[in-house]
Order: structure tokens, then C-alpha cells, then sequence
């Protein structure tokens, strides 16, 4: 009984890992500021629509032909989880609740160790939004929980960045690290 108990602790911190790894390419590049409410991915399923998606992959640079994937994640993207998101769950980012004004000491504490550079753009961004946080257009950044693929190798993962745009993008572990293939769909607002 205890080894199975380890076992399965043991699985779940490796699964952990696995979902912090994609959540910080996922995010490279965007704001540090995340909505705790999550978007939630709206995919159709029609043909028309696979055949977009495809469409959209294809033209990003890697060639993915696999229909049968993409509909399985449109049908896995019906069943999402939308659990808050809280601040342990990310790499050195903030979660906030929508119009909370960021105390930026408390914070910065907050996050893990930061080197002097992460530590500027932080402060940069936090005051940024501390002071016009209406005008601020990549403000706040919604994330999609991850969907996985039923073999854990392919995630989709959606952004809204503020009212600026969202973009829904297809994953895939490997060699122990978690590639961008694509985009499913991409929108400016």
C-alpha cells in the first residue's frame, strides 16, 4: 500500500512538471500579469473547421497532417477545467482577480528569486497597470488550462492578451521538452 501511495505521488510530481514546463513556453514572451479566471477554449468540430485548423498549423512553419488529433482535442477541449488560477501554479508571474490594484512589494516577495532584469520588467509592468490599467491594451493575459492529447504528448493551450488579440496553440513533448508547433487559430480584436 505505501509503495503504491508513493508511486502515485511520485507520478503526479512528475505530471507536475511536465505542465510547469509547457505553462512556461506556453507563456515565453507574454506578460507577467495572469487574470486567475482561465479562458476557456471554444473549438469547432465540423470538417470545415479541422480543415481550418490544419490550415492554420500548416502555415505556421511545421506540417501537421493528423486529423484524427485535432478532433480528438476539440472533443478533450468540451470537457476543460476552469479552476482559478493561483500564483503557485506559475513560474514567476503574478495572478490577479479582475480590477485588483497590485501591491508591488508584497508581490515581488512573493515570487521566486529573480535576477535583476526580471525584476525591472516586473516592476515596469506592475506599475504600467497600477497606473492606467484600462489603457493598458496586453493587460491582463487570460490562459487556458492545458488540454491534453490522450498519450500526454500534444497540448492546446489558448491566450487572450488583453483586448489585443488570442491565439490557441498546439504543443508537443519532445525529447524531454515541450515544442510549439502552431496555432490553431489566431485572432486580433
Amino acid at each position: 500500500m505505501k509503495t503504491r501511495i508513493v508511486f502515485l505521488s511520485l507520478c503526479l510530481l512528475h505530471v507536475s512538471a511536465i505542465g510547469q514546463e509547457l505553462m512556461d513556453v506556453a507563456l515565453k514572451g507574454q506578460s507577467s500579469i495572469i487574470l486567475s479566471e482561465p479562458y476557456i477554449i471554444i473549438l469547432k468540430e465540423d470538417p470545415f473547421s479541422i480543415n481550418k485548423y490544419l490550415y492554420y498549423l500548416n502555415h505556421s512553419g511545421t506540417v501537421v497532417t493528423d486529423t484524427s488529433l485535432i478532433k480528438s482535442l476539440v472533443e478533450l477541449s468540451k470537457f476543460q477545467d476552469t479552476t482559478e488560477w493561483q500564483l503557485k501554479e506559475f513560474n514567476k508571474r503574478i495572478v490577479i482577480n479582475p480590477g485588483d490594484y497590485i501591491h508591488q512589494k508584497k508581490v515581488i516577495n512573493q515570487l521566486s528569486p529573480l535576477n535583476d532584469f526580471e525584476l525591472k520588467e516586473i516592476k515596469t509592468e506592475i506599475r504600467k497597470y497600477n497606473n492606467r490599467s484600462n489603457d493598458w491594451r496586453r493587460f491582463p493575459i487570460r490562459v487556458s488550462r492545458p488540454i491534453f492529447s490522450d498519450d500526454n504528448n500534444f497540448a492546446l493551450i489558448g491566450i487572450i492578451r488583453g483586448n489585443e488579440g488570442s491565439e490557441i496553440s498546439l504543443f508537443k513533448y519532445s525529447d524531454s521538452s515541450w515544442i510549439h508547433l502552431g496555432y490553431l487559430e489566431r485572432k486580433a480584436f
